[in-house]
């Protein structure tokens, strides 16, 4: 049984919205895999059928989409994902369950829920066939500034991120074909969750990474494409962020880019101590520093590059338990600075001990329960 609920923006049910602001089954299928809040507060649904709906302000079938309600897509398939272009056209992406095969598809409805017959074949992209839908169907999608479909799926050890032209062919300025294969050398196996594109058209996409040499631990993971799939070397490592995890269920799994351009990501189940999970990166030249409640703090270091006299200057506005790490690139810890040290609130000053650590990039990270800020660090 499906649930949907609204509140107003202080937290009341909208009375305006269902009953109470309650809807139950406000969608003609069984799962729902995503939802679209549109522009002027329509609702889209998708899930585990061929049928995009979309709801009125307060929950009714819009009677104008499609027939009734319903963009039908003609094809039995899965509806996995969906989002508008820049021109309010409905885009999904799934997978079509055919005669003889099974192939993920991307398609297109013109914003009244009519197949586009501009994209593709009748509205609808298909790609490679598919074996298992779980892992292998198309998770997320997402659209550019210019209207290009960009979408992912996984090959049998990587992320491979596709491309379209906004009439659905494969756009040849996008890595190979169209197509960009996510792997890396110290890592044997990666998959993605969610993703989202930047105002610059960036690709951001979330999951989990496992190391070469530590086949048993997860990462969650995070990757910044250029607008040609090229891994941004301004983000992160490389253009990846990999995140250590103490659960095997705590890789990044929700994915969202907020007004200001900040970066936050949700872990899968991302709870612990009946407290919840965000973490948020900035997006600007600090890019793969993670930010977390900047209101409560400052980091500084100087001289940076790391010199012998080299500190670091933060501000804790709270009375806090702090533990100061050096990381590398990778994640790995290579020096411990402060441990649980229980610090009241005001200026502190910590000498970065690095002189037998080697010539490269780190983090100093500054953990408290709260959670953690990072700055970059060059010796």
């Amino acid at each position: 049984m499906q649930y949907l609920k609204k509140f107003t923006a202080t937290g009341s049910p909208d009375a305006t919205f269902g009953t109470n602001g309650n809807i139950t089954n406000p969608f003609n299928f069984n799962i729902v895999s995503d939802m679209y809040i549109k522009p002027d507060g329509k609702i889209l649904g998708a899930g585990f059928s061929d049928n995009v709906m979309q709801l009125n302000t307060n929950g009714t079938p819009d009677t104008v989409f499609g027939a009734n309600g319903v963009a039908n897509i003609g094809i039995l398939s899965n509806i996995e994902a969906l989002t508008l272009d820049a021109d309010s056209r409905i885009v999904i992406a799934g997978y079509a369950i055919l005669d003889i095969s099974t192939q993920n598809i991307v398609g297109r409805f013109t914003e009244n829920g009519l197949p586009d017959t501009e994209f593709g074949t009748n509205g609808i992209v298909y790609s490679d066939p598919i074996t298992d839908p779980y892992t292998q169907q198309f998770r997320a999608v997402g659209t550019t500034s210019n209207n290009k479909v960009v979408t992912f799926t996984k090959t049998a050890s990587a992320i491979k991120v596709l491309q379209f032209n906004e009439d659905g062919t494969a756009d040849n300025t996008f890595g190979t074909a169209g197509i960009k294969i996510c792997t890396f050398t110290d890592v044997s196996d990666n998959e993605g969750y969610d993703l989202s594109i930047q105002a610059d058209d960036k690709i951001l996409i979330s999951g989990y990474a496992l190391y070469t040499n530590q086949e048993d631990a997860e990462n969650s993971l995070l990757i910044r494409l250029t607008t040609t799939g090229a891994f941004d070397t301004t983000f992160g490592n490389g253009g990846r962020i990999i995140e250590p995890v103490s659960n095997i269920n705590d890789n990044f799994k929700v994915l969202k880019i907020q007004p200001n351009g900040a970066i936050v990501v949700k872990p899968e189940y991302g709870y612990e101590d009946n407290v919840i999970k965000l973490l948020r990166y900035l997006s600007g030249e600090s890019l793969g520093v993670l930010d977390f409640k900047s209101d409560n703090n400052a980091v500084y270091v100087y001289p940076n590059p790391i010199t012998e006299s080299s500190v670091l200057q933060y501000i804790l506005k709270n009375n806090e338990s702090v533990t100061i790490t050096v990381t590398d690139m990778n994640g790995r810890i290579v020096n411990t600075l402060v441990q649980d040290a229980d610090q009241m609130a005001g200026t502190y000053s910590q000498k970065l001990l690095m002189g037998n650590i080697a010539a490269g990039t780190y983090f100093a990270t500054i953990a408290t329960a709260k959670g953690k800020v990072s700055v970059k660090l060059v010796k």
